[in-house]
């Protein structure tokens, strides 16, 4: 049940309601997308995360980027559990794969590159040569990092390859990993202009998924029903606690 999960029941709920409406627009699997909204909500369930929120992030990764929704579901949950530990937003995330795979990239190969990124800059112990090319645009690792922590991932990395603009090769010391160089070169060194926009629509406060689920005309028991149907056999047993919240609505 998703209440195993340690959300109580009406979140259990919204995640259920969620997960049936983005399927019902063509988000994918009804199951996929409900493990990825409940590791989300754990994730970042101290910051005020909402099955609502989490789905419209979702949503538009999929409609500013070129990321399989379907595989979407499936592959987020990887990654927000290093970049909500380190403070990284899950906006921050979504421009990333967003604008990464905007270029041909698939889903899964964008999640994997944001987490190798996440995990370069931020747990990494920097080596001479990466702390030697920081200090040649005025950084120090610290400094980056707390560029990451204060103004987010998506500004404290145009903030880098800003200071390396036609250098971009003297980042590999300081990137090292392959997928994450590969990653961020097509994110914030190609596509400069596309991140700003699509980290500007990843942080407005809009009701993109609601709306694109009521235009498909199902009713509340439609949804319903497509809610018991996709959830059988993961979310095995709803539970007491969740089907009188679904009585009070």
């Amino acid at each position: 049940a998703i209440t195993s999960t340690g959300l109580d029941a009406a979140r259990s709920m919204e995640v259920l309601q969620r997960s049936a409406k983005m399927s019902a627009v063509g988000m994918g699997e009804t199951v996929d997308i409900g493990r990825t909204l409940t590791a989300i909500i754990r994730a970042y369930g101290n910051e005020g995360m909402t099955a609502a929120k989490a789905s419209e992030i979702m949503f538009k990764i999929v409609k500013d980027g070129a990321a399989e929704a379907d595989e979407l579901g499936r592959s987020l949950g990887r990654v927000v559990g290093i970049a909500s530990t380190l403070k990284i937003s899950l906006e921050d995330v979504g421009t990333f794969i967003a604008t990464f795979t905007r270029i041909g990239v698939n889903t899964a190969e964008a999640v994997t590159a944001v987490r190798a990124l996440i995990g370069n800059l931020e747990l990494k112990k920097p080596g001479k040569d990466a702390i030697a090319a920081l200090e040649s645009v005025g950084l120090t690792f610290d400094m980056l990092r707390k560029n990451i922590k204060e103004l987010g991932l998506t500004a404290a990395a145009l903030d880098l390859f800003g200071r390396f603009k036609g250098r971009e090769g003297d980042l590999q010391p300081i990137i090292a990993n392959i997928r994450a160089m590969a990653g961020a070169m097509g994110t914030y060194g190609a596509q400069i202009e596309a991140v700003i926009a699509i980290q500007k629509h990843m942080m407005a406060d809009t009701k993109e998924m609601e709306d694109a689920s009521i235009r498909t005309g199902k009713t509340g028991a439609q949804m319903w029903n497509e809610i018991k149907a996709g959830m059988e056999g993961v979310f095995i047993s709803i539970g007491d606690k969740i089907i009188p919240a679904r009585k009070q609505m």
